[in-house]
């Protein structure tokens, strides 16, 4: 009698059953374990490149918030010069102004001075003239011997 040889059937069964033990016991958890590893290591490194979008997002916002605080500063600088520029040409105007008024106001009294001293002067010349006068004839009398 002629058995059929059931060894490669043995063989094929406890390959199989190897393969499902070795699988849940060994490959599953080594699986896991690299995973883990591959998670540990990737993990960080998508937060570092979070962290990197997150800060050039912030660097960006900061450069943007100085750059409009400049244009802002330059415009208040530019308004104030303007103001000034106007204050000084009204002070410049007004000073202009008052001495002028000032200079009219001394033409004016001077006028009135040598106004009033030529009035004085013609009012004195006719006493004068007769001192004069007098005094010259007096001199030239006493002079006649």
């Amino acid at each position: 009698m002629n058995l059929p040889d059931w060894t490669t059937f043995y063989q094929l069964g406890i390959f199989l059953l190897s393969i499902v033990v070795l699988h849940n016991l060994l490959f599953k958890p080594m699986l896991r374990v690299f995973e883990a590893r591959e998670n540990a290591f990737l993990q960080p490194k998508s937060q570092a490149e979070q962290y990197k979008s997150e800060s050039e997002a912030l660097q960006n916002k900061i450069q943007s918030s100085i750059q409009q605080a400049r244009d802002e500063a330059d415009k208040i600088k530019t308004d104030i010069l303007k103001r000034t520029a106007l204050e000084e040409a009204a002070i410049v105007a007004k000073a202009k102004a008052d001495a002028l008024e000032t200079v009219n106001l001394a033409k004016a009294e001077l006028e009135n001075q040598i106004l009033a001293a030529k009035s004085r002067l013609e009012s004195e010349v006719g006493s004068l003239a007769n001192s004069l006068a007098t005094k010259l004839l007096s001199i030239g009398i006493r002079r006649q011997p």
